[in-house]
């Protein structure tokens, strides 16, 4: 249905080539208007997607279609090509006439927000992720767990800080303290097993999520043994910088 999928496409004004993947055996990407636009095909199911990170315009779909479903973003499926097709266009038009504005970009993952209100909206973003079970949106990268050094940077190791002082190019290694695969998965715990709120979330992600700057032969140190884990006995709400302490790294 390789070409199936291309000719929709084209007749409704994708520019962009069609990917395949394990998952996803046939997509294509293209934006109007700033807006996320995709056409799927898997098994027996035609698919338009939209707006999976910008939910106001997902709303703003869902409540002018009810051809969308309840899940993530505004997303339908359709038992033809035709009717994709149909869907599609009837959408680009109403965004056309209505003047209907967005402001994604391609390869935007990782969530773009200021500083300030950052740990609230992770929270909320990471309980719909885990509820709606969108692994895609489970990653350090997409949790902006590396764009926002200004809220998270608490301190510098001695050795670092020696090796700056020799040649000011030295960058040396952001290291988070504690995993963050170990405080993505507690998180999705706690979502679970806890039915945690809002608050509880993004405490617990204010207070894991940290990074020291430690010299490449520290950080080398400490991938051999706790690359993805804390030393045993830890447990969340204890010292998050026990894998530095364990090595006796001064920071």
């Amino acid at each position: 249905m390789t070409i199936k999928l291309q000719e929709i496409a084209k007749n409704v004004g994708f520019t962009t080539e069609l990917t395949k993947s394990e998952k996803r055996p046939e997509w294509i990407v293209d934006t109007f208007n700033g807006i996320k636009m995709e056409l799927e095909h898997h098994g027996p199911h035609w698919e338009f997607i939209s707006c999976f990170y910008q939910p106001e315009l997902a709303d703003m779909l869902k409540a002018n279609f009810p051809q969308f479903d309840k899940r993530r973003g505004a997303r339908a499926k359709f038992a033809t090509p035709e009717k994709l097709e149909a869907f599609a266009l009837e959408i680009l038009n109403f965004i056309e006439e209505n003047e209907v504005e967005g402001d994604w970009a391609p390869g935007r993952k990782a969530i773009k927000t200021p500083d300030e209100g950052y740990w609230e909206k992770v929270a909320v973003r990471f309980i719909r992720d885990v509820k709606e079970e969108w692994e895609h949106g489970l990653t350090r990268t997409a949790l902006g767990f590396d764009g926002h050094d200004n809220l998270i940077k608490i301190g510098h190791s001695k050795a670092y800080q020696a090796a700056v002082a020799a040649d000011s190019t030295y960058t040396g290694r952001r290291e988070h303290i504690v995993p963050c695969t170990m405080i993505i998965q507690e998180g999705i715990r706690m979502v679970r097993e806890d039915d945690a709120s809002v608050v509880k979330i993004a405490q617990m992600f204010k207070s894991n999520l940290a990074i020291v700057m430690i010299s490449d032969e520290e950080q080398q140190l400490v991938d051999s043994v706790y690359k993805t884990t804390m030393p045993a006995g830890w447990q969340f709400g204890d010292n998050i910088c026990a894998r530095l302490d364990a090595f006796n790294i001064a920071y």
